[in-house]
């Protein structure tokens, strides 16, 4: 069991719930979930934690709309309905995720538990449960698993877009057209309705002349405002206005931000079902509302307040505790994330878990893929996604560390689908990856022995260039078929191949151009005059017949090189 894992565990095995006994047993039930969802993660074991967490919490009913009802709309837009965009993963799963990482977090850092500790105290006029652990479960718990539940409409808004510009650029001419999402009548939407108005008490704190007026309703962005002004500091009609404005803001600087609305569904879903069930109306106004805060907060802190004049700078987990630890999460988040998007299924990456350690001072996550291949500069770019948006010495005062690793062995045998390798390829494929580098950097050292090349040996290369010697290895057979030749360790001697004809080269060479072309352009590589490999461009994106002879040269060596390549390693080329 990992130290994640256990740490978890831990966070459960010690937690002092309220004394009653289905309480009791269903915290058996969500543990027992847990522990089954780090075995497997799959959609039907993140379906179990969501579902003994809502009933824990009784917000889960047989006879009214349930928050399983949300969480089932958003799984089947994503699965049936976010192919068609370019970009899009997971969140059903990836939720689950972040409210386990959470856990971990609050168990292993004193400082994190101090600062939420503060929060609750200063926000909460009568925090519901006794005990401290419990109080950070339930509003932990409400602010991860639904801080995506308003996803879908980002998903619909991108398809509109995608759509529209793609009907309107008939010509050669862009099209500035930008479709968005309005409302007919978006205050019923912004609106929990008070069917019996005397089951909530609106704080005064909160009391105003809207909300007066409104006396079988509560805006769901009065909440929001409201706390954001307690949290910030800031004009209570000032952030009022923000807030209410915010739609139409979003309209005009052409973006959607789905955590506004997954705010305004947690505290609308929230408000109208609490006055059906046993959970105290407190909870609304208290941790429904800290919750539901720290889900806008966790787009909208870095998109809109940290742009705002105020200029806050990064978020302190004194601050805001919870919505520092969804930032914290949401952005570090990326194993087992099922792949929706068009274009994000052609890139060669899929990152299946991660190894991390959270102590009283750093945190320390490797992510692992066993099938593809991380960018070179993945580790910084995750690292810089969250120290722009948090303080992070506040709570790890030795920083946060990230890295990435390649488990090679499912990768060689798997990762390259588009190619059919036999078995004896694939068990020498790292080995003639490395003599496809040791070849190329012989052969450049020849045409200019006083050249100083960049990457002279084999584990000095990046992941993205060892895959690319890699994928030379794993096409040796699809070539070889195409000239109908193959690859045997014992054949027929009269039909053993010891060079290939020019025509052979040339019109290999020009195969294993498109194929490299192909794997640029799937790692994000585009074109560009002069070669650029931090920025990912090259000027070699090109079809075959635009290069100029040298650079054919090269695909020409590649070609030249599978017959000793492959007799090196005890294999011989024979025509068909």
């Amino acid at each position: 069991m990992s130290s994640f894992n256990k740490a978890v565990k831990g966070f459960f095995d010690d937690l002092v719930a309220e004394e009653n006994t289905t309480t009791r047993r269903y915290f058996v039930y969500l543990n027992e979930a847990i522990a089954e969802f780090f075995e497997v993660g799959s959609m039907q074991n993140a379906y179990e934690v969501y579902r003994w967490f809502l009933d824990i919490y009784h917000i889960n009913y047989a006879d009214k709309a349930s928050f399983l009802d949300l969480l089932d709309a958003m799984s089947k837009y994503e699965e049936n309905v976010a192919t068609m965009n370019d970009h899009q993963r997971d969140h059903y799963v990836h939720s689950v995720n972040v409210f386990l990482l959470g856990l971990y977090v609050y168990r292993c850092n004193s400082n994190y538990r101090k600062c939420f500790a503060t929060q609750i105290e200063k926000r909460c006029e009568n925090p519901h449960y006794v005990a401290i652990d419990e109080e950070f479960l339930f509003c932990w718990g409400i602010a991860s698993l639904f801080h995506d539940i308003g996803y879908p409409l980002e998903i619909v808004s991108t398809q509109i877009r995608k759509y529209v510009e793609f009907v309107a650029s008939v010509s050669e001419e862009s099209s500035d057209a930008e479709p968005f999402i309005d409302f007919m009548n978006f205050p019923a939407l912004d609106s929990i309705q008070l069917t019996n108005p005397r089951l909530i008490e609106v704080p005064h704190s909160m009391q105003s002349s809207q909300t007066a007026a409104a006396s079988k309703e509560i805006k769901p962005t009065d909440i929001l405002a409201h706390n954001l002004h307690l949290s910030f500091g800031l004009d209570a009609a000032d952030i009022n206005a923000a807030i209410q404005g915010y739609l139409r803001y979003m309209q005009k600087s052409r973006f959607l931000d789905h955590g506004f609305f997954s705010a305004i569904i947690v505290l609308k879903w929230y408000g109208e079902l609490l006055q059906h069930s046993v959970a105290p109306s407190s909870l609304l106004f208290n941790e429904i509302a800290l919750s539901s805060e720290a889900i806008l907060l966790h787009n909208y802190y870095a998109g809109t307040l940290m742009k705002s004049p105020h200029d806050f700078g990064t978020l302190s987990p004194e601050t805001n505790a919870l919505a520092y630890l969804l930032i914290l999460c949401d952005e570090s988040q990326e194993w087992n994330r099922k792949i929706f998007g068009e274009k994000d299924l052609k890139k060669l990456l899929f990152i299946n878990n991660a190894q991390i350690k959270v102590d009283e001072n750093s945190l320390e996550i490797k992510y692992v893929t066993e099938a593809g291949v991380f960018p070179d500069d993945f580790p910084q770019l995750r690292k810089a996604a969250l120290y722009k948006r948090l303080n992070v010495e506040q709570l790890f005062s030795s920083g946060i560390n990230i890295y990435a690793e390649t488990v090679s062995g499912y990768y060689l045998e798997h990762s390259l689908g588009y190619l059919v390798m036999p078995r004896l390829l694939v068990n020498h494929l790292e080995q003639l990856a490395q003599m496809v580098h040791e070849d190329y950097v012989a052969k450049q050292k020849e045409r200019d022995p006083n050249q100083t090349l960049e990457y002279e040996t084999w584990d000095s290369l990046p992941p993205s260039m060892k895959y690319s010697n890699i994928r030379q290895g794993a096409a040796i057979s699809d070539k070889l078929s195409r000239i109908r030749c193959y690859l045997d360790n014992e054949g027929e001697a009269n039909k053993e191949v010891v060079a290939f004809s020019d025509q052979e080269i040339e019109y290999l060479a020009e195969y294993e151009h498109e194929l490299w072309v192909k794997e640029r352009e799937e790692s994000g590589w585009t074109f560009g005059k002069v070669k650029d490999t931090k920025k990912k461009l090259s000027p070699y994106l090109v079809s075959y017949g635009e290069l100029s002879d040298d650079i054919k040269e090269l695909d020409r060596d590649t070609i030249r090189n599978i017959i000793p390549l492959t007799n090196a390693i005890g294999y011989k080329v024979y025509r068909i």
